[in-house]
């Protein structure tokens, strides 16, 4: 019988020894080794559908899918053409995160946010606990609290917010319509 792509991949990294570094990962053979498992596993559905579907057109079968089409529909087929996306222009609101604003923090969040904490030492940091759609996240000071388009909560660090938005200005060109 001939060997699946599972048991292949096995044997090679039986046979191979194991990155010891990210790089060493990025650039070794074990990336070579997964994308030429992927793409046996991929030959082997085809051609198992494609031979289920000799066999039923044997008895007169309607044949509803090709291999490839059974793959691509099932799997999403080549998803490397999908990898980037542009975000969709959404206006939200948010509140930067500072030791003493934390009753605004509380109104924004229409008192979620909780468990208000500043480090006893000398600059010691401020965080606050911002309950959020995958759970309880730790906000520290200078992080923005951002109202999302559903009306969920999250934290987002200053150097992330800074790249991904601007403020709306009244009357300017970026105003939303």
């Amino acid at each position: 019988m001939k060997q699946t792509a599972v048991e292949w991949f096995i044997e090679r990294l039986t046979k191979n020894p194991l990155p010891q570094t990210k790089d060493e990962f990025i650039d070794g053979d074990l990336v070579d080794i997964t994308n030429k498992a992927k793409e046996m596993e991929k030959e082997q559905i085809i051609d198992a559908v494609d031979k289920t579907n000799s066999k039923w057109k044997s008895q007169k079968a309607e044949i509803i899918l090709t291999g490839n089409q059974y793959y691509n529909e099932t799997f999403g087929g080549n998803n490397e053409q999908n990898i980037k996306y542009i975000k969709k222009p959404v206006e939200i609101e948010a509140v930067q995160f500072r030791r003493n604003n934390w009753n605004e923090i509380r109104s924004f969040t229409n008192d979620t946010a909780h468990t208000l904490s500043i480090e006893k030492r000398i600059n010691g940091v401020a965080t606050c606990i911002i309950p959020t759609l995958e759970g309880h996240h730790v906000a520290n000071e200078g992080d923005w609290i951002i109202k999302g388009v559903k009306g969920e909560f999250y934290p987002c660090k200053p150097d992330i917010f800074e790249m991904t938005y601007e403020p709306v200005i009244q009357g300017g060109n970026n105003e939303q319509q």
